[in-house]
Parts: structure tokens; sequence; C-alpha cells
């Protein structure tokens, strides 16, 4: 079972240069470099805005789970979260959450640093919400008009088994009770170190747990993470002169967010463009610009997570 992560990945990234090469074969560079070209700026420029809003809303979900045990502030916590994002997409393995976890629990000067149990926890709590969201959005293939060129059975039953196994993993990992097993089975080392809160801050945390309004929030910040996320390759593919139909965008994030996922590819290299050309042209777009779609989509995306780290990196350097 150990190697089945590394094997996938290793297929996937061998099928992304392969339809990539296959791809390149039928259409010139110059090709997805005059529908790069033909972009609308002002929907590149609402794009990236997009994806600032996307980084802050997650920024603000991690706060706020991070604030349920000690009273951190968005300065404290925004560092570690785009770093942590920026070393994931650059290692094979997700070395930028155990970063990510390092970083909040050192002691800041202007905030209390969250206990590592409950750092890394709320890290558990944020990815088995986002398997939730990815499995509802698998679920909504079921309802939604497919082209002819999709075959509808097989897409279905697997939007079915793909969505009903995430919803399923999301809800039963975000019982309190297992975090403490999951915690122990992701981090068995740290978990022996016994560095947990302190008992006023587990009271505080244990409180703000048995707070409905909480997990309405946090509900609500997840819920605007995941529609921004599809409304942003929306605007982009309207910006590149392709339809802005929510259905292709539907079935290109779910296969993009399992893909990534899964892979263990480094920085998710050819990931965005290969999947982009498996999508768009069913539902008809040019292969150049689908291409072009996925290329832009991950430069835009990687790119504004980089320089959000490094603003904050700078930040922090003149305090």
């Amino acid at each position: 079972m150990r190697y089945l992560k590394p094997i996938w990945s290793g297929l996937l990234l061998v099928l992304c240069i392969v339809g990539i090469g296959w791809v390149l074969s039928r259409i010139s560079l110059n090709a997805v470099g005059q529908a790069i070209g033909r972009a609308n700026p002002l929907g590149l420029a609402l794009t990236v805005a997009m994806l600032f809003l996307s980084q802050l809303l997650r920024g603000l979900r991690w706060l706020r789970l991070v604030q349920w045990e000690t009273p951190a502030t968005l300065a404290h916590t925004w560092y570690p979260q785009c770093g942590g994002q920026v070393i994931n997409w650059l290692s094979p393995v997700r070395v930028g959450d155990i970063w990510r976890v390092s970083k909040v629990v050192e002691q800041d000067r202007t905030s209390p640093a969250p206990s590592l149990f409950w750092a890394a926890t709320t890290l558990l709590i944020e990815k088995s919400s986002d398997a939730f969201a990815i499995g509802l959005y698998a679920l909504s293939l079921l309802f939604l008009p497919l082209p002819q060129a999709v075959p509808q059975g097989i897409v279905q039953v697997i939007a079915l088994a793909v969505g009903l196994f995430l919803v399923a993993a999301g809800a039963l990992a975000l019982r309190p009770e297992r975090w403490q097993a999951q915690f122990s089975k992701r981090w068995g080392g740290l978990a022996k170190l016994n560095l947990a809160a302190s008992p006023d801050a587990q009271a505080r945390r244990e409180a703000q747990m048995r707070t409905p309004r909480n997990w309405a929030e946090f509900a609500l910040i997840c819920l605007g993470i995941y529609i921004n996320a599809v409304a942003t390759n929306m605007v982009l593919a309207y910006a590149m002169g392709m339809s802005a139909a929510v259905v292709p965008h539907i079935f290109y994030f779910v296969l993009l967010m399992t893909g990534m996922a899964a892979s263990m590819i480094p920085g998710n290299v050819l990931l965005h463009p290969a999947l982009a050309v498996l999508v768009f042209p069913l539902f008809g777009v040019d292969q150049a610009t689908a291409l072009a779609f996925g290329a832009v989509l991950y430069v835009l995306g990687y790119g504004v997570n980089l320089l959000l780290w490094a603003g904050l990196a700078g930040l922090r350097m003149t305090r």
C-alpha cells in the first residue's frame, strides 16, 4: 500500500507528458501563444484579484480555527500558510504542511502560539472539509448536463463513487474523537512528545468547539472558498474567449483537485494544462486554447501564492 501513491504519481506524470506531447504534435506552440495573447487584460486582472481573495479566505479559515484555542492574529498565521502552500507545490510530498505547523507554533511577539497538537489538527480539519466539498462537486455531475462526447454512464458511475467516498471520508474525519487518532497516524513521532495545550487553552478550545456559531462560520468560509475557486476558473475562461458555462469548470475542478491530492509530482507540473486539454475540448474548446488556459491558470495561481508569501516575508523582516 505504501508504494501505491508513488506508482500512481509516476503514472500520472507519464500520462501528463504523453498527453501534452500528443497535443503539441497536433498544434503548434505559436497557436498556444496566440491564444494567450488574445486574453482580455481586464479579465486576467480580475482572475488575479479572485486568486488573492481565495488566499485571503483560506487564511481567514485557518486563523479562525487557530483562534479556537489561542487569540492568534492573521499576521501570525498567514505567512506560514502561504509558505506551506508554496513548499507543497514544489515538493513531491507535502513537506509544506510540516513547515507550516512548525512555523505557526513558534512564539511570536504579537500573538501567542497554538499547541502543536491543535496546529496539526487544524490542517486535518481543513483537508476533511476540502474532501467534503470536492465530493459534493463530484456528486453535482450526476445532475448537470454533459456533452454527447462524454460517456454519460461511465462519468456518472465514477462521479457517484468518488463523490460518496469523499463526502463520507470528509464527514467522518470531522468527528472530533477521530482527530487524535489521525494526528497520531500522520505525525506519530510528534504525538509521543505530549506537546499539548495548557489547561486554559484546552478549555477555551473545547468551549469554542461546542459553539454552533463557530461551525456555521467555518462552513460559510469553506463555501466561499469553493464557490470562488470555480468562479475564478470561469472568469479566466471568459478572459481567454472560452465558454464560461459552469459544467466544464466543475468537471475540471473535480479532476484537478483529485489529481493534485493524489499526485506526488513536484509542483504538479503539467497537471493543469494536461487536464484542461482532456476536459475542455469535450465542450467545444479547441486544444490550443485549452492548453493555454491550463498553463495560464497554473502560472497565475502559483505566482499569486509566491508573491503573497514574499510580501509577507518582507513585512516580517521590517518588523
